[in-house]
């Protein structure tokens, strides 16, 4: 049963693993575990760095601009929305 599941994860990220590591560092509590089925499905690391890099230099900007844009100008009652509409966003 272990190797079927396996098996099946292997197949969808040899289908879907370029858009998936890139998607995986935007989503809060994904991004550090994408290299496990990266390696499993033998992901060629010339993809697996930039698409991952990109991301990731996408996820800190984003989350640089947002401290910016509402710890400095708002003061910080403001971006106790954000953080429930991010939380809520992700359950």
């Amino acid at each position: 049963m272990f190797k079927k599941s396996v098996q099946k994860v292997i197949l969808f990220f040899k289908r879907h693993g370029k858009i998936s590591v890139f998607l995986a560092p935007l989503t809060p509590g994904l991004g550090q575990y994408i290299s496990i089925p990266a390696g499993m499905s033998k992901m060629p690391l010339k993809y697996f760095i930039p698409i991952t890099y990109l991301a990731n230099l996408i996820w800190v900007n984003f989350m640089l601009l947002v401290g910016y844009v509402f710890g400095e100008k708002e003061g910080h009652s403001k971006l106790i929305y954000v953080s429930i509409g991010l939380l809520a966003f992700v359950i």
